[in-house]
């Protein structure tokens, strides 16, 4: 028995069908395939190792300024604690004779002379040391603001 055209067209959309199925999987599998490049070339596009190599770099250098920078502040704070301590006995020297000035002023003004006159010219170096000492003592605390974060730095 010959087939009918219906069972034959019947066939052929059947076989349509079927060549339709296989398509769409091989285009999905080639779409798949597409994106899987796509991702793996993105992947291969990244240089971590020049990334790390640059903050490597960078790291050394910092460190070795850190280094350097720690080394000068510990000087800078050892000068500074030896500055104070050269400011404080200037103070007290400069009290100390400030005191003999006085003294030797009034004892003379005792005796009759004129004792203001005789220490006048060591009055005026006495000025001057007190005016050197307080301007000096007052630029450690303007000119050296930042000192804690320099002592943080060697911490």
């Amino acid at each position: 028995m010959k087939p009918t055209t219906e069972q034959i067209l019947s066939a052929l959309n059947k076989l349509v069908r079927e060549n339709k199925t296989e398509l769409k999987a091989e285009k999905v599998e080639l779409t798949r395939m597409g994106d899987l490049r796509k991702a793996v070339s993105k992947l291969k596009s990244y240089d971590l190792e020049k990334e790390l190599s640059n903050l490597r770099s960078q790291y050394k250098t910092i460190n070795g300024a850190l280094t350097k920078l720690k080394s000068q502040s510990k000087t800078f704070i050892k000068d500074y604690v030896k500055f104070e301590g050269i400011i404080d006995k200037q103070w007290k020297d400069y009290q100390a004779a400030s005191k003999l000035s006085n003294e030797l002023a009034k004892d003379l003004n005792e005796l009759g002379m004129d004792g203001d006159s005789f220490t006048r010219e060591y009055d005026n170096a006495l000025a001057d040391a007190e005016t050197i000492g307080q301007a000096s003592y007052k630029a450690t605390e303007s000119d050296f603001k930042n000192y804690n974060e320099i002592v943080d730095l060697t911490e």
